[in-house]
């Protein structure tokens, strides 16, 4: 790994994840002026940035209020204005004066699935409210971000075709008995040539004479069995190499 691949590396690994965005706007106002709109709607837009979402800036919403009055409090149409700003959340407020004291409300919408997380409201008294501290218990109660689901890595079993080789601990076997009779069958033969060499310079030597039989049969002997364990072990070779593998689970 150069130096160049592990700094993008380790700065992609440091990068804070982004934001997710969200939209403050209006849905209803009745009885009230526009100073009162834009308050709660700036105590809602900094309620809202503190709890790890970013909010497009208030012309955006100025751009899509009327859109949003259309809508009312139906999650699934301002899921529709939430696409079209390009965030994930909306928070639609209302505000009208009821009496002597003013009814707000505020919804929270997952534009995602066009599903309403949160619904509120509060009645505050008209004679100069605190909306920082009205927005802020509203924002609480109704932004309630969904808990994203845990990614849990299950290993698969993996099937693996092998070959069990039932046939080749016979073939080195035999390989081994053959090679074995054919250094037995060769050193006997060594020897029974040199006894019938001592035996032609001796033709009255019994006892080389008796001996030379024996000699050569034992030889001959080794060297058939060298010979059978040698086919023997070519066959085992031949049934390990045609042998079909077997799935084992890894």
């Amino acid at each position: 790994m150069t130096l160049l691949t592990a700094w993008a590396y380790l700065t992609l690994a440091a990068a804070p994840e982004p934001r997710a965005q969200a939209l403050v706007v209006p849905y209803q106002s009745l009885g009230v002026d526009v100073s009162t709109v834009s308050s709660l709607s700036e105590g809602l837009r900094q309620s809202v940035e503190s709890m790890k979402l970013d909010v497009l800036p208030p012309s955006v919403s100025d751009t899509v209020a009327r859109s949003a009055t259309m809508c009312g409090e139906d999650s699934a149409c301002l899921s529709t204005i939430g696409q079209r700003s390009g965030v994930r959340y909306v928070l639609a407020f209302g505000v009208g004066k009821v009496g002597a004291s003013l009814l707000v409300s505020a919804l929270f919408v997952d534009v995602k699935t066009g599903q309403e997380l949160g619904r509120s409201q509060r009645r505050v008294p008209e004679a100069m409210p605190e909306w920082s501290l009205v927005a802020r218990s509203l924002a609480d109660e109704v932004v309630k971000l969904p808990v994203e689901p845990v990614v849990v890595q299950v290993p698969v079993e993996v099937s693996k075709p092998v070959k069990p080789h039932t046939f080749r601990p016979w073939a080195f076997v035999t390989l081994g008995i053959a090679a074995a009779m054919g250094i037995v069958s060769a050193t006997i033969g060594l020897v029974a040539w040199g006894n019938y060499a001592n035996l032609q310079k001796s033709p009255g030597d019994t006892r080389l004479r008796e001996t030379q039989p024996a000699l050569n049969f034992s030889a001959d002997i080794c060297l058939v069995l060298s010979a059978l364990t040698g086919a023997g072990s070519i066959i085992f070779f031949i049934l390990d190499g045609n042998e079909k593998p077997v799935a084992v689970t890894e």
